[in-house]
């Protein structure tokens, strides 16, 4: 952790899909493991969100399927993140199978994307802290959900080297389309809050 951890976050931040592929190809002397990162990063962002008590966009809390009241993306980060994971390289390998990925191949790709979304997230805690007594709050935590949904298509423009390939672009923007809509599923609550203002 102490040799990669920074160093894998500045390559995902400036590079991210090209950096996955040199990883999964076997250039991963220089990087930290990304479900290590994952579990240290989802463990720091939950201990901070939730002793913070840091609002996030996204509405779902366990209480709708089971009878608590936490929000269950600010107390369990890495859990819910992990659990994206598997969700995205799930849809990864249906759309882009042609790319020749495997299933843990493209779950080692989405999870270097989860690592990188909660280092953005610990960073803009005091952003978070400062606006949350805001009337601009409701706008900047949609923009930082639209940051991030930039962010996850261009690591995977490069990643699935789309440069040349017309079909695959259109796949990106199909898969696009569909994580747009969970997204919207997830944060519905959040979103009509945000139209009646």
């Amino acid at each position: 952790m102490e040799k990669g951890f920074l160093y894998s976050a500045k390559e995902m931040l400036v590079r991210p899909g090209h950096t996955t592929r040199e990883y999964i190809k076997g250039k991963r002397a220089a990087h930290a493991d990304p479900f290590l990162m994952l579990v240290i990063l989802g463990g720091l962002a939950s201990l901070l969100y939730y002793k913070l008590d840091i609002k996030m966009l996204n509405s779902f809390t366990i209480s709708e399927i089971g009878g608590h009241s936490y929000i269950m993306t600010k107390k369990f980060f890495a859990i819910s993140m992990l659990i994206y994971c598997f969700a995205f390289s799930l849809i990864d390998r249906i759309f882009f199978y042609r790319k020749g990925y495997n299933y843990i191949e493209l779950l080692v790709f989405n999870t270097f994307i989860a690592v990188e979304i909660l280092f953005l997230y610990i960073v803009l805690i005091p952003i978070l802290l400062i606006t949350s007594s805001l009337t601009i709050d409701v706008f900047i935590r949609p923009l930082l959900t639209i940051v991030v949904l930039i962010y996850v298509l261009i690591a995977r423009y490069q990643f699935l080297e789309l440069e040349r390939n017309k079909k695959a672009r259109k796949a990106l923007i199909a898969e696009s389309l569909v994580l747009i809509v969970i997204i919207v599923m997830l944060s519905w609550k959040s979103i009509i809050a945000l139209t009646q203002i």
